[in-house]
């Protein structure tokens, strides 16, 4: 099979100048491949590959997005990785809800929290997940009342007042 000529549109001179002014290394990488096509339009993805330090597939790939939508296309970075946040399961009133229930003192925990926007919208959340809704959302810090004896009288404490 005959090697395909590859034909760059721009210029080496805007080629290197745009090298020179791009700072991610996948972009400059994918400008020095156009390059290399510029300089050996009868080269192969494979030589390319070796000598930019991808695979010949990744080259292939790059060139198609070229061939498809110019230096514009071939500059475009995609994001990988899991997307952050998976959205919300239940709408914003939920959360105010809840928040009102905390001020009225009828949700106290964590699995309270969870018991109740399970009840009331079918959605079951983790304790981790409730937590972070409950600290980061609701901006709901952990109370705890105040330690008291066990051994404590409350008729020496009326008396104690008394004298005060």
């Amino acid at each position: 099979m005959p090697i395909k000529v590859k034909e760059v549109k721009e210029s080496a001179a805007e080629i290197k100048g745009m090298l020179r002014k791009e700072k991610n290394k996948i972009r400059r990488t994918r400008l020095q491949m156009l390059l290399f096509f510029k300089e050996e339009p009868k080269a192969s993805y494979e030589k390319a590959g070796r000598i930019l330090g991808y695979s010949k597939y990744q080259i292939a790939r790059w060139w198609k997005s070229y061939e498809e939508g110019g230096i514009a296309k071939l500059m475009e970075l995609k994001k990988i990785g899991r997307k952050k946040g998976y959205g919300q399961k239940v709408p914003d009133e939920a959360f105010e809800r809840l928040r009102g229930e905390m001020l009225k003192g009828r949700i106290r925990t964590i699995k309270d929290a969870i018991e109740f926007i399970d009840r009331e919208y079918r959605v079951r959340y983790s304790k981790t997940r409730m937590h972070v809704i409950m600290r980061v959302k609701l901006k709901a810090k952990k109370k705890s009342g105040r330690p008291y004896s066990v051994r404590k009288d409350p008729k020496k404490e009326e008396e104690f007042k008394k004298k005060l």
